[in-house]
């Protein structure tokens, strides 16, 4: 029998689900609530008591810099003025540890997280939220509660039910897919030197009404930079804050954005299926990251639900509840809970 994976297999997902406050992209109802309130109670217990952190993620650090639209290129798909200014604007962001421990080792083959505000004026503002895995282990929220109900303890012994677990991820895939993922993928040796993916499809829309279905994608100028078992272990568990400090006091930390476009057959109504890579990417624009600033944006709401003009949600059944669930966890962390 396949022995299940340790809570931090799952991590890449809890760290979609931040603390985040935004009215939902469409109307819930009651049972929506329901599952988002209850997403967050299984993520509190699985975290233990921290108050003032978020839920999810707890371990990250914030930075500051500035985006540069590819406008000729963006402006093929989108009309978005997050993606076709003329001239570079101001951002801030945070990168992620994934987990529900704030002293997540940095050196395992856990996921990250890349939150990015991109608001080019007053009016308009889009929110990238990605993960580093192309894909989220649960097809929907009522699937992606079960695990984490699975993966915690049981409530009437207190211990992990192994049994109630290996039956989850025998009758659910998509756990294994990300798993199986993650584990064929080198420990990145920064946060500036890590893809980053959308796991969502938004409906991208141009000037002239054409629309394409597509999904964003982050990937580091110069390439990606993997550590071997050895290197990642000699880097010890806290590297990655640090390294990213000492890399913009020499220089900005560059990543070139994209939008993926999906085909006839790319599902947009579940996030646990990662499209193909071959798929044909569009450049938006380059994130330089210009200063690690700590906490200094522990207060921000980065929501990936925050779209702006030239960008809509299509049929994901997940980012409702997301929103939901954001702004139950964030009530509950500025309340001291």
């Amino acid at each position: 029998m396949n022995r299940s994976p340790p809570v931090r297999s799952v991590a890449c997902a809890m760290m979609l689900l931040m603390p985040l406050l935004a009215p939902p992209v469409h109307a819930a109802g009651a049972e929506q609530a329901d599952v988002a309130t209850s997403i967050v109670d299984a993520l509190q217990r699985l975290g233990g008591p921290k108050t003032g952190l978020r839920k999810a993620h707890p371990k990250g650090v914030c930075f500051s810099g500035s985006f540069m639209p590819d406008a000729a290129s963006a402006a093929s798909v989108t009309r978005s003025p997050a993606y076709t200014a003329k001239a570079a604007y101001s951002v801030i962001g945070r990168f992620s540890q994934a987990g529900p421990n704030p002293a997540a080792a940095d050196n395992t083959h856990d996921g990250r997280g890349l939150a990015v505000r991109l608001a080019p004026d007053g009016d308009n503002r889009m929110d990238l939220v990605l993960v580093s895995t192309p894909m989220f282990p649960a097809a929907n929220p009522k699937d992606f509660l079960e695990l984490l109900q699975a993966v915690g303890p049981d409530p009437a012994t207190g211990k992990p039910d192994q049994a109630r677990l290996d039956a989850y991820l025998a009758a659910h895939p998509a756990v294994g897919r990300q798993a199986a993922w993650q584990k064929s993928h080198p420990v990145y040796a920064s946060y500036a030197a890590t893809p980053y993916f959308g796991i969502h499809a938004f409906r991208f829309t141009n000037a002239q009404g054409q629309s394409i279905k597509g999904k964003i994608v982050a990937e580091p100028v110069g390439g990606a930079v993997g550590l071997d078992d050895d290197e990642a272990k000699a880097r010890g568990a806290d590297f990655l804050q640090s390294e990213l400090a000492a890399h913009v006091a020499k220089q900005p930390a560059a990543i070139d954005i994209f939008v993926q476009i999906g085909e006839a057959a790319d599902p947009t109504d579940n996030p646990s299926v990662a499209w193909p890579d071959e798929r044909r990417k569009v450049h938006l624009g380059r994130l330089s990251i210009e200063k690690a600033t700590g906490q200094e944006c522990a207060g921000e709401l980065f929501m990936p639900t925050t779209l702006t003009t030239g960008v809509e949600p299509i049929d994901d059944p997940l980012l409702s509840v997301r929103a939901q669930a954001y702004a139950v966890s964030f009530g509950r962390r500025v309340s001291g809970q």
